[in-house]
């Protein structure tokens, strides 16, 4: 197995940036068929990580808006604080979250942050 490059190296909060990942790939679980897969791909470049996420689910009726309190759910007792959470998680990272459609239907996800975690100086 190839050994992860050491100039790619990423510095961030690895505890949020999991539990991110893990909820929208959950929802992406959630949105799927059964037969269909996720794709999950990354991409670093000089100073910054993409990930994004893409299923092949229906695709979202609305564009996530993180400047909402109460986002709609697609879930059926769902409350739309997990895409808030992300959002949030974003920001704090100095990252950004957007949703996208995919041309054969689905979701296009993509998370982009800094590789290096900056902390406000206090």
């Amino acid at each position: 197995m190839p050994k992860w490059p050491k100039d790619n190296a990423v510095y961030t909060d690895q505890h949020l940036l999991e539990q991110v990942i893990y909820n929208l790939v959950l929802n992406a679980i959630d949105a799927s068929s059964k037969a269909s897969h996720i794709d999950i791909i990354f991409e670093i470049t000089g100073k910054e990580l993409a990930i994004q996420l893409l299923d092949r689910g229906c695709g979202m009726p609305f564009t996530p808006d993180p400047s909402t309190i109460n986002s709609p759910t697609t879930k059926r007792f769902g409350t739309g604080l997990g895409i808030l959470f992300a959002f949030k998680v974003c920001d704090a990272l100095n990252g950004e979250l957007k949703f996208g459609s995919r041309l054969d239907g689905g979701t296009v996800i993509t998370i982009s942050l800094p590789k290096i975690l900056d902390f406000p100086s206090s």
